[in-house]
């Protein structure tokens, strides 16, 4: 860990003290200062490596160049705490307890770092974002073509129904057809439903859509019942007369 960070509380952390190996190698887009991290830990170890190639140097110079040089690195590097610090030794303490603050955090799972990130309102902006971005994608995906094999075909007849569904316009049918309609129209509480969940909590947007999608199907199955109900009193009826 360096000689700054030389304890048995980080020891186990190894390239774990990185934001971008987390959460499969997604970390870094999350967080400005996520990135700001590993920033940091990119020169920190930098300089270790670096230090190395000085073959010249004894193990207690160099260990004391890295020492100087990581205090440098961090006083250049760690964000301010509410203004200018007081003098060296403040300085110095704040760049210690910012990277300490990150490692601490980067010692979770990354689930529990993920769910910190949805609770904040920066996570919550990425999320709507990455939604936004998959219903744009929804709206671009043409239909699936005829000359497509099978499991092709099938995903794309499976990512039309859901740009019908989901998507705001349906680009690629000027005049919609009367499936496109219909689908349009039972599943119009669940789009609504869904639309609700992204500009609000977006973490509660699975949860809507199922709930959604369950009441979509249970309707669905009560109006059926009534159709074949009212088929049968008919027929019966006409048989009757």
């Amino acid at each position: 860990m360096g000689p700054l960070f030389n304890v048995d509380s980080f020891a186990e952390l190894g390239d774990r003290k990185l934001y971008g190996l987390r959460l499969k190698h997604f970390g870094a887009f999350f967080d400005a200062q996520w990135r700001r991290s590993d920033f940091v830990w990119g020169r920190l170890d930098a300089a270790h490596h670096l230090l190395s190639l000085f073959n010249r140097l004894t193990s207690e110079q160099r260990e004391s160049l890295e020492e100087r040089l990581h205090w440098a690195i961090l006083r250049a590097e760690a964000p301010a705490e509410g203004g200018e610090a007081d003098g060296e030794a403040e300085e110095k303490a704040r760049a210690l307890r910012w990277t300490k603050r990150q490692l601490a955090h980067l010692k979770k799972s990354d689930s529990d770092i993920l769910n910190r990130v949805a609770r904040s309102d920066d996570g919550q902006g990425s999320m709507r974002r990455l939604v936004e971005a998959v219903l744009r994608l929804l709206s671009a995906t043409p239909p699936p073509g005829k000359d497509d094999g099978r499991v092709k075909r099938v995903w794309r007849t499976t990512v039309n129904v859901g740009r019908t569904v989901f998507a705001g316009t349906v680009p690629s049918e000027p005049q919609p057809r009367l499936r496109t309609k219909l689908l349009r129209a039972v599943t119009f509480h669940l789009r609504a439903n869904a639309r609700r969940a992204r500009a609000g909590d977006p973490r509660q947007l699975p949860s809507a859509v199922w709930a959604s999608a369950k009441r979509t199907v249970g309707c669905l199955a009560v109006a059926a019942a009534l159709v074949l109900v009212g088929t049968s009193v008919l027929i019966t009826w006409l048989v009757a007369s």
